[in-house]
């Protein structure tokens, strides 16, 4: 910003009102004392004058750094409030307690988010939870050593993520991750994808757990498919 401001802050170049540019010379007269000739088509400049150009160029500078600085802070300021915004509803989801660890899968999911966020052009705090709630799916379900993840993970739209189909609004309406070696346990933020119809975790014999007891509040869930699985509960 400060290079695109074009100020002449040389006290010894003057524009006189002609639009002339003329200069004050030093040079030494005969009897060694300095003096000064004066060239061009000017009036004579004045030590005054000369000063408050400089006072002027001084004022426009410092006019820039502080604009400059200013908005910087409002910058960084919107940033971090919405950076701790989005902190606050995964904590809700999640509990403050699970970003204790951070290797946990919900410290894993949010550190993801983070990142992802700024590639995923939505204001949309619907998206962001369900991609939230996708990962900590992944992390705790040892996503992190599938065979084949399809796009888990990335930037991508989540209806492109493997082994995931939307409808035609664009909601995951199926999740089918049979026999893909899963391990771990089902976590409870599975809940928040409202507009699961199918949830398919069948011939995984490395997982455990239970049946998390919220997964009854999910209206639009019409199967529940865990054939071959270590999972308890009903």
């Amino acid at each position: 910003i400060l290079a695109q401001v074009d100020v002449t802050c040389d006290p010894s170049t003057v524009t006189t009102k002609n639009g002339n540019k003329d200069r004050f010379i030093h040079t030494k007269s005969k009897s060694s004392r300095r003096g000064m000739e004066y060239t061009g088509r000017g009036s004579a400049f004045g030590e005054g004058e000369k000063n408050n150009r400089r006072r002027r160029c001084y004022i426009i500078i410092a006019s820039v750094v502080v604009w400059v600085l200013v908005a910087g802070i409002v910058t960084f300021v919107l940033i971090n409030k919405k950076d701790k915004g989005d902190t606050d509803i995964f904590a809700k989801i999640s509990g403050e307690d699970k970003f204790q660890n951070e290797d946990s899968p919900q410290s894993k999911a949010l550190a993801w988010i983070e990142n992802d966020h700024p590639q995923v052009d939505t204001g949309d705090e619907s998206i962001l939870i369900t991609r939230y709630t996708l990962m900590v799916l992944y992390f705790s379900l040892g996503g992190e050593n599938w065979e084949s993840k399809g796009f888990w993970g990335t930037s991508q739209n989540e209806c492109r993520w493997v082994n995931i189909d939307c409808d035609d609004d664009g909601n995951v309406r199926s999740l089918n991750l049979s026999s893909l070696f899963l391990s771990g346990s089902i976590p409870n933020e599975v809940i928040y994808l409202e507009n699961l119809e199918i949830f398919d975790v069948s011939a995984n014999d490395r997982l455990k757990g239970t049946i998390p007891s919220s997964i009854g509040v999910m209206k639009k869930l019409a199967e529940l498919r865990m054939i071959g699985c270590s999972i308890t509960g009903s």
